[in-house]
């Protein structure tokens, strides 16, 4: 299980929103408590966690970090959750980025 990576998903639940990485090996997911921040999570962008702190680096169109980088979120429960199961309701969910996006993308 990997401690983050980049971000190939995000769904916002209402009350945190729901972060799956990649790390070019294995997906692993976490939930972020739910703010302007978190929300703004979007595909490409890179998101690490230690403990019950995410890092979260967010990447222009053109694959450049925006400072300030590795801004960090508050982490909820553990890693390695299952994708929400009302993602296909009334949860907010972004499309997935098909892991052949990732290959030769530097970190």
């Amino acid at each position: 299980m990997s401690v983050g990576g980049r971000v190939i998903e995000t769904i916002d639940t209402g009350d945190k929103v729901w972060v799956n990485t990649n790390d070019k090996h294995s997906e692993c997911a976490v939930y972020v408590e739910r703010s302007a921040e978190s929300r703004s999570i979007s595909e490409g962008d890179m998101l690490w966690w230690q403990a019950g702190v995410c890092y979260w680096t967010p990447y222009d169109g053109m694959g450049n970090a925006i400072s300030p980088i590795e801004r960090p979120l508050t982490k909820v429960g553990y890693s390695g959750v299952n994708r929400p199961a009302n993602a296909g309701s009334d949860a907010s969910a972004s499309s997935p980025i098909a892991s052949t996006d990732l290959v030769g993308r530097e970190d």
